[in-house]
Order: C-alpha cells, then sequence, then structure tokens
C-alpha cells in the first residue's frame, strides 16, 4: 500500500540525513545507526515485494553483520570483551548467509542451492583466509564439507565430477 511504501521511504530518508550528520560531526556511532536504519530500510522494501525465498531476507543482514564485524575490527578504540564478540558477529552473518541456502538444498530437485551454498562457502573461506579470521574459517569450511558431503549422497540432479566434491 502506499501507507508502507511512504514509512519504508522515511525510514529510508531518516537514515540518509543520519549519514549526513554523522559525516558532518565525524562520529561513528551516528554512521553506525544510520547504517541499521538503512538496513531496515532495506528489509521492508524487500517485504513489500514478498519473495518467498528467505534468502530474500537473511543474505542482506547476514552481509550486513559480517561487515560490521569486520569493520569493528578497525576501531582502535573498541573494549577487549567487545573485540571477543567479533568473532560471534562473524559466525552469526556467515550462518545467516550460508545456513538458508544449506536447508534448501535438501528440497527435492534443489540442487542449484548446494552449488550456491559452495560458492557462498568459497567467497567466505577466502575473506577468511584473508583476513585472517578463524570464526569464518570454521563455519565456512564446515558448510562446504557438509556440502560436498549432501552432494556425496544426494542422488538428484546432476552429479559433480569427484574433484569438485574434494
Amino acid at each position: 500500500t502506499l501507507l508502507y511504501e511512504t514509512a519504508a521511504a522515511s525510514v529510508g530518508v531518516l537514515a540518509l540525513l543520519l549519514v549526513g550528520l554523522s559525516w558532518f560531526q565525524r562520529r561513528v556511532e551516528i554512521a553506525a545507526g544510520a547504517t541499521a536504519l538503512m538496513m531496515v530500510a532495506l528489509l521492508l522494501e524487500i517485504g513489500h515485494f514478498r519473495p518467498d525465498n528467505i534468502q530474500a531476507y537473511t543474505a542482506p543482514l547476514g552481509v550486513y553483520v559480517l561487515a560490521g564485524a569486520l569493520l569493528a575490527l578497525r576501531l582502535p578504540k573498541l573494549q577487549s570483551d567487545a573485540r571477543e564478540a567479533i568473532g560471534l558477529g562473524e559466525l552469526l552473518g556467515a550462518l545467516l548467509i550460508m545456513a538458508p541456502t544449506f536447508v534448501q538444498s535438501f528440497d527435492h530437485g534443489a540442487w542449484a542451492y548446494g552449488v550456491i551454498l559452495l560458492g557462498e562457502g568459497l567467497a567466505i573461506f577466502g575473506v577468511a583466509v584473508i583476513r585472517r579470521r578463524l570464526w569464518l574459517l570454521c563455519s565456512s569450511t564446515g558448510f562446504v564439507v557438509a556440502d560436498g558431503l549432501h552432494y556425496l549422497f544426494f542422488s538428484g540432479g546432476p552429479v559433480l565430477p569427484n574433484w569438485a566434491l574434494l
């Protein structure tokens, strides 16, 4: 409805105003709040189209959480307790990206989700190796191995060559 669209647009405009304010005042806290409002506006717009696939909601949210966790490492004044929680934020972001794909790969005839999961897992694996992040490395390796085992025992869809399973 028009009211829903207006509400989503107003949240987006408020986020843009907060981005401008954070730029003028040079405050990271305001910028973090602005990005959270931008994510809410994006999820509201995604909800407007009512996609049936849960990944339409979880993938952007997972990328947001993962990017926030990786960017939080750059803050010099971050407390040690918060630094320890960054690993859990990385794990949550990776789970939000890869877990729905893994669950959807078990549906009959949904072999393409296994290929998508392989791509997601390898991309997160690459980020983990480049950034030297243990939580990302463990989660991506776990999902890639689970995807390989799933393909090994999965009877539908095209058969992957052995080198791809390895």
